[in-house]
């Protein structure tokens, strides 16, 4: 049997041999992540060999969020079928977009999100209704604002006790980590009833 070929060097390792050899100035001309993740890569060569510059390529690329700046695929389905959620081809759309990052969108944005990165999910009562399905899952907090516009009813991804800073001029909100702010609440204002969590906004106006 004839013996079969080795393979070729795979487009990480053709892309960090092109970027050792071009000049400095033709560097600008490649995409912005992927002249990161070469460098990353190329300076890891000289330590441990194409192994290690896979692994950091992959690490580059990220967990949570593809060259697309929308979370992993694979991600989402992992993550609602965790928490019990059939992974449906909609649902993973809507949830790439909205667990990319820690934030706070109402339905109307994260309807448009969607539509850039899948033009074909056009329904908004998807997004509503799968949005309320991951809050009663416990994967997003429901946070109702008053906006100049009435009432703004937001959804969060980040699950760890914090509280807001909320920009009434701009409509932006800010996470502020738990230390940051300190409530003192008497039990004499609880009465029988036991404290189980705290959630303050703090409301601010240029």
């Amino acid at each position: 049997m004839r013996p079969e070929p080795e393979p070729g060097p795979g487009p990480l390792r053709r892309s960090v041999l092109s970027v050792n050899a071009l000049p400095p100035m033709a560097l600008f001309a490649l995409p912005g992540g992927w002249l990161e993740l070469c460098r990353e890569a190329a300076a890891l060569f000289p330590l441990g060999g194409q192994e290690r510059a896979r692994t950091a390529a992959r690490r580059r690329i990220g967990y949570n969020a593809d060259m697309a700046g929308i979370a992993r695929a694979d991600r989402i389905e992992r993550l609602l079928r965790e928490h019990g959620i059939l992974p449906t081809r909609q649902r993973v759309a809507i949830g790439r977009v909205l667990f990319a990052r820690h934030q706070h969108l109402s339905a109307p944005e994260l309807h448009r999100r969607v539509r850039r990165h899948d033009p074909a999910l056009s329904s908004r009562s998807t997004v509503y209704n799968t949005l309320e399905l991951f809050a009663r899952h416990g994967l997003v907090r429901e946070l109702s604002m008053d906006s100049p516009q009435g009432k703004l009813r937001l959804y969060d991804t980040n699950l760890q006790p914090h509280h807001h800073l909320y920009h009434i001029d701009t409509g932006e909100i800010e996470d502020l980590d738990s230390d940051q702010v300190s409530v003192r609440v008497p039990q004499s204002a609880l009465g029988r009833s036991r404290l189980v969590g705290v959630d303050v906004t703090l409301r601010v106006s240029r």
